[in-house]
């Protein structure tokens, strides 16, 4: 009987031990890569966040009863990883920046392992928009519990990426940082961060949003109320757009404050931007830069498979295969380097479709594409106050090439209006600055 006892008391110990975070925190963590000896020794600069107000310090990895606290936030190194002997949670031992006096050992899942936001399955940062009602919204400094006191109150609608999950307690760590630096969440000045509660977030798990064009549109919620928003050059100087959650046949679904709005599809009235970050724009422009030099006419397919090919695997890392239509297969690496339009007539083909299956013709069609939608691209990087418009005109029935039905979808050419500034002065721009990163909103049709 007291060996079945014991045996529950364990298993108790174990299911506490996980029912607390785990996505993100360093429960999970693998050490393995900066561990120096089967000790758990750790050499590594890279530092670990506490995750909630008060957290146990113990005095050994195997003890009991802790010794002292660590606040929400604080910055720590950490020495040395071990296993609790009974629960199996991983402990690390860690110490305080300017000291070599290890403080003691605490509880993986009292720790923040990463310096990045979560990645969608999409290999998108996955953030979130703060609700914010009449009153303000606590945000709370532990993943479970309540504020004491101690919370910071949210009173705007605002993005935030999240770099910490607690499924039980349904809570997110959100923070105002595309990427976190070696000091406590204390001393990023007027930065509210810590813990939300779900039902007080909207995620936003896309890179697209809406922005008025000239007139000002409606924003309907489920109940039909209505709300007017501003159209106009205006939204050239903000660093967000009206959020895209989802799109329908007819309507967008999109993140407003309060909670989630319905928008009337209408190409005349609203344009769809694609958030991306300034690396991604010099990805793109390094990718379809190997195009710049002619190709040779006898060889310009096997040459244009060659070089979209090497350039896709130097950015993502691995090989392209041929049988698969590119924006899927990129769309699955588990990390978006690039961003990608969903009716991209560059990547709409298998490597495969272009090397053996499409008219030559046809390949000459994407080659002149591709050649042409990095002007669009290198005039927003030049200069990224000047408007960029174009008309893309499409092939006709008329054409001798007999083009599938994707390449019906390629434009055969693109018509230049003459360059104009975006707005009255320099605030007016495709790019802004987010959290301390550059981040341009481009129309969809911008991308290859």
């Amino acid at each position: 009987m007291l060996h079945i006892f014991i045996g529950l008391s364990l298993l108790f110990i174990s299911i506490v031990g996980y029912a607390i975070p785990t996505v993100g925190s360093c429960l999970l963590h693998n050490f393995k890569p900066v561990m120096t000896d089967k000790h758990g020794t750790l050499d590594t600069n890279q530092g670990v966040w506490v995750l909630r107000h008060d957290a146990p310090v113990y005095p050994t990895f195997d003890a009991s009863h802790s010794s002292s606290t660590q606040a929400f936030g604080e910055y720590l190194l950490p020495l040395k990883v071990a296993k609790h002997p009974y629960s199996g949670v991983q402990r690390v031992q860690v110490r305080k920046l300017g000291t070599d006096t290890p403080l003691g050992w605490m509880e993986g899942y009292d720790l923040l392992c990463r310096i990045k936001p979560l990645e969608s399955d999409k290999g998108l940062a996955r953030k979130v928009f703060v609700k914010t009602p009449s009153s303000h919204l606590p945000v709370y400094p532990a993943y479970k519990g309540s504020c004491n006191g101690n919370c910071e109150q949210l009173s705007r609608f605002e993005l935030y990426f999240i770099f910490a999950e607690d499924k039980i307690y349904q809570r997110y760590l959100i923070l105002k940082a595309h990427r976190l630096k070696d000091k406590p969440f204390s001393s990023f000045a007027s930065k509210p961060m810590g813990w939300v509660k779900y039902e007080h977030t909207i995620p936003w798990d896309t890179i697209l949003g809406l922005r008025p064009k000239a007139d000002n549109i409606w924003a309907y919620t489920e109940d039909k109320a209505s709300v007017e928003i501003v159209g106009g050059n205006i939204w050239y100087t903000y660093s967000i757009r009206i959020p895209i959650l989802d799109i329908k046949p007819n309507y967008y679904q999109v993140a407003g404050p309060g909670g989630v709005f319905y928008i009337p599809i209408d190409a005349e009235k609203v344009q769809e931007d694609v958030w991306m970050t300034a690396n991604q724009l010099a990805d793109w422009l390094a990718l379809l830069k190997a195009f710049e030099k002619p190709l040779p006419v006898q060889k310009q397919r096997a040459a244009f498979v060659y070089r979209l090919r090497k350039q896709i695997q130097d950015l993502i890392g691995s090989y392209p295969p041929s049988d698969i239509v590119l924006s899927e297969w990129l769309a699955k690496q588990g990390k978006q380097v690039l961003a990608i339009r969903e009716d991209s007539p560059l990547l709409q083909y298998s490597l495969d479709e272009i090397g053996r299956k499409i008219e030559d013709c046809e390949v000459s069609l994407l080659v002149n594409w591709v050649t042409e939608i990095r002007k669009v691209l290198q005039k927003v990087s030049n200069d990224s106050r000047q408007k960029v418009a174009f008309r893309a005109k499409y092939p006709t029935s008329s054409i001798s090439c007999p083009l599938s039905e994707k390449g019906k979808k390629v434009p055969e050419s693109l018509e230049f209006e003459p360059s104009a500034p975006l707005g009255s002065d320099d605030n007016y721009r495709y790019d802004h600055s987010i959290y301390g990163k550059t981040v341009y909103w481009l129309p969809v049709e911008f991308l290859p």
